[in-house]
């Protein structure tokens, strides 16, 4: 995978506040880049601990995935044109 941002995960912990803040960036986006319907997103923004998730075992560790309908919410919420399209295709899921 592939961070869409020219930024490493030390550089997003150290400057998290600006990147929220000045650039009303939610999540940090990645992608695989020979086949783009792999992607994901690390939401950074948000506490989850009153969200629906669950914690999934991966090769390299695990990760908590968010529940379809708060992650649709959550968009809905942040109202970003990338977002609403997120949105359209979530639903479709």
């Amino acid at each position: 995978m592939v961070s869409q941002l020219p930024v490493d995960a030390e550089q997003l912990f150290h400057f998290r506040d600006e990147y929220i803040k000045n650039r009303q960036l939610v999540a940090w986006h990645f992608y695989h880049p020979k086949d783009l319907s792999k992607q994901v997103d690390l939401i950074i923004t948000f506490d989850l601990s009153n969200k629906k998730t669950m914690t999934k075992t991966l090769n390299t560790g695990t990760v908590q995935l968010l529940n379809k309908k708060d992650l649709i919410k959550m968009k809905q919420q942040s109202a970003r044109p990338q977002d609403l399209e997120d949105i359209k295709a979530l639903k479709q899921l």
